[in-house]
């Protein structure tokens, strides 16, 4: 990855806690002093929770588009389907409109209204791939081709983005934007990405002064928590098949380009895109029914989300903390079921297995853990039931 000059985002923090670099395992957090079961060590903040996110689209209209509530498959009534978004009462919906202006909401009904069309245009006729201007590269994707993947996606976002511009664009220029509309992007990735690109606009709408607005359109200036998380790129290499995550990615980039209002165009790039894909490939987080604990994650998989502050929590196989999703934030909390004490400068770290892992070998956990998060894991009870120092 490329290092940039960027605002420096404050790592959370607390007087139980404090977040370290490890040798093997990237940040990770440990306790400061020693922890009595049942602490509470974080609450996700209202401006991080979350960064981005995702509601699957066959729950659209089951959860709550601001606080995330599910009811066993109950829609809720109150709705506004041409944006997209449902909620369980009025409060959330005045929660959602205040914190999306006009122009949010102008966005999210141009990408449902794509969405729709998407799925009318595929029942019509038996759905081909549509053609793309970025090319995937022959054979599997490596890093190169991605980044060949991406130069030209770069520089066919540019030449949208001038159409958007043109008071009479040329024959040419029409038929490059045509084009765009016509490429299927995967909707929840599209979703999820637009939820990225709104919060940049937020936080671009954020700065001081026509001119430091001007000046900043850099995703790493925009959304600095973003690129504190740990990058995994081989999201667009780890599936060779033409409908790819990288498609999809650069495919979104390229619709949201063609179909969102002028005023966001200049956060949407390349980078920004890329990120949103590789950051949450490690640091994501479900989102189930609220209520569900780390033993019971039977509960529907309704969508994803990307929460800075609490990514920087490690796997173990034999947690000591605790996680709970309350509304849109987490709450961390020493495991009650842990030992009565966690020692000083012990790590602090979850279970990403939901429960699962205490009734699997360390064969199948290090085998789950490979699969879905790519890492062997070297915990104390992995090393201990695998006999390894």
């Amino acid at each position: 990855m490329i290092e940039h000059d960027r605002p420096h985002w404050l790592l959370p923090a607390a007087q139980n806690f404090v977040i370290k670099d490890t040798a093997t395992a990237g940040r990770a957090v440990f306790a400061k002093t020693g922890a009595l079961a049942g602490l509470n060590l974080l609450k996700t903040s209202p401006d991080q929770s979350p960064i981005a996110h995702v509601i699957l689209r066959p729950y659209r209209r089951e959860v709550c588009a601001w606080c995330f509530l599910y009811d066993r498959g109950r829609e809720w009534k109150i709705r506004d389907l041409a944006a997209g978004v449902t909620f369980c009462s009025a409060s959330c919906e005045e929660f959602w409109v205040a914190d999306n202006d006009e122009t949010c909401r102008e966005a999210c009904r141009s990408v449902e209204s794509f969405i729709k069309g998407q799925a009318k245009r595929r029942n019509q006729a038996p759905f081909e791939e549509q053609p793309s201007n970025v090319v995937l590269g022959e054979g599997s994707a490596g890093f190169d081709s991605v980044r060949r993947t991406w130069k030209q996606a770069e520089e066919h976002g540019t030449a949208i983005a001038r159409v958007r511009t043109e008071s009479k664009p040329s024959k040419t220029q029409r038929a490059i934007l045509s084009h765009a509309k016509e490429l299927a992007p995967d909707p929840d990735i599209l979703t999820y990405v637009l939820s990225g690109v709104l919060a940049a606009y937020k936080a671009w709408l954020s700065l001081d002064g026509a001119e430091d607005r001007t000046r900043s359109t850099d995703a790493h200036v925009l959304l600095p928590s973003l690129f504190e998380l740990v990058p995994d790129d081989r999201v667009f290499t780890d599936n060779p098949m033409t409908q790819s995550p990288l498609h999809d990615y650069t495919s979104a980039h390229s619709v949201l380009l063609a179909i969102l209002p002028a005023t966001i165009l200049s956060v949407i790039t390349p980078d920004l895109v890329i990120n949103l894909a590789s950051r949450a490939a490690h640091n994501a987080f479900s989102i189930r029914p609220e209520g569900m604990t780390d033993g019971d994650q039977s509960g529907e998989f309704l969508g994803w989300g990307v929460w800075p502050e609490a990514s920087f929590f490690n796997h173990s196989c034999s947690p000591n903390v605790k996680k709970e999703r309350i509304g849109r934030l987490w709450s961390f909390a020493v495991d009650v079921g842990a030992d009565k004490i966690v020692q000083q400068g012990q790590q602090l770290c979850i279970t990403y297995l939901g429960g699962d892992e205490k009734d699997l070998d360390v064969t199948e956990r290090r085998k789950r853990l490979q699969e879905q998060w790519g890492f062997r894991c070297l915990c104390e009870r992995c090393l201990g039931e695998s006999g390894e120092t």
